[in-house]
């Protein structure tokens, strides 16, 4: 099985908090905890079994877990542990070391050493999504496999940032998951790490084209997101930025659904449309919003706005803020598109 829940309540009242720690041990490696409300203990697991990397994403309130040597000599999948914090913050603890980390982080500790982390929630719970990876599978020169890497990962920007979106949706995506398509995410997972973990350790290792191509898509994506609202923002400042030819830059986007031209469009319009349905921004007139997502030409704005989502942007303003609010809107807050090759020959 690809993908399997497990939630503590689903077990008898009083177990709960010895199967979840149970669960975890079988999933990654064995450990041992504490928690404030044992008995009752509400937290859930799913585990994505992506070869010989397993992904594990978790939500439970604030708790304590420990590795022990003894734990260790028992069983030790001699791996590392990368744990993406999505809500929550605590500490991590080896010897006589200790690293605090908070929501957004990357911490990473070896299963072959012992450690203790505590884990605190700002709300009733926490959340995390950890990847297990056998150490063997990571290329680490002599130096950095001589000595125990620990610690917190960038994440902030460039790999790091792309390495946590891509854990995310791996996780968003797991139920369409196939034994093909396990294999090659468990690929692009150790690749991926490895280059995270050349940002803080000394690695070595060489990255295959389609990993490349990935971090680089991943990294204009986050470029344009950021230079959406300048008007300059093109196909030509982008390749200068990234140091390709405006050829190339299409090439890295010809398997994608849209062309480069048109998901930069795509976004500013998605950034209108919301704008316009929000009745803080109500004050602010549609030619000021339009320029603030790097529409120049009101005229020109109007135009693509209505060959999209089939209506004026004036009139998408007041069925959203004076009629439905939910007009327009799916199931996951995203606007409807009817079609997005329609009149967007530039962005």
């Amino acid at each position: 099985m690809l993908v399997s829940d497990f939630r503590t309540t689903d077990m008898p009242v009083g177990d709960r908090f010895e199967c979840w720690i149970e669960h975890v041990g079988r999933a990654l490696a064995p450990v041992g905890g504490q928690a404030k409300d044992r008995e009752n203990f509400q937290g859930r697991i799913r585990v994505i079994a992506l070869g010989a990397v397993t992904l594990v994403t978790a939500a439970h309130p604030a708790l304590s877990v420990r590795r022990s040597g003894q734990m260790i000599r028992r069983h030790d999948p001699e791996a590392y542990q990368v744990a993406l914090i999505r809500n929550g913050d605590g500490l991590v603890m080896k010897g006589r070391q200790e690293m605090a980390f908070g929501s957004g982080d990357l911490v990473l500790v070896d299963t072959s050493h012992p450690f203790e982390a505590l884990r605190s929630a700002k709300s009733d719970r926490t959340s995390s999504i950890v990847v297990q990876v056998p150490r063997a599978l990571l290329p680490l020169s002599p130096r950095a496999a001589g000595s125990f890497p620990w610690g917190t990962l960038p994440t902030r920007g460039g790999i790091g940032r792309v390495f946590a979106h891509w854990l995310m949706n791996i996780d968003r995506y797991s139920g369409e998951l196939t034994a093909d398509s396990a294999r090659a995410l468990e690929s692009v997972t150790i690749e991926l790490l490895t280059a995270v973990m050349s940002c803080r350790f000394d690695t070595v290792g060489s990255m295959s084209h389609e990993s490349g191509l990935y971090i680089l898509r991943s990294q204009i994506r986050d470029y344009v997101e950021q230079r959406l609202g300048d008007p300059e923002l093109s196909p030509a400042t982008i390749a200068v930025a990234h140091q390709v030819s405006v050829r190339r830059l299409y090439q890295i986007f010809e398997d994608e659904e849209f062309t480069l031209t048109a998901w930069i469009r795509r976004r500013r319009l998605e950034n209108c449309y919301r704008d316009l349905a929000d009745p803080r921004l109500l004050s602010r007139p549609v030619h000021a919003v339009a320029r603030r997502w790097g529409f120049l030409d009101a005229a020109h704005f109007s135009r693509t706005f209505r060959a999209v989502y089939g209506m004026p942007p004036s009139v998408h303003r007041r069925l959203a803020v004076h009629g439905d609010p939910h007009a327009g809107i799916d199931k996951q807050g995203s606007p409807v598109v009817n079609d997005f090759h329609v009149g967007l020959s530039h962005p």
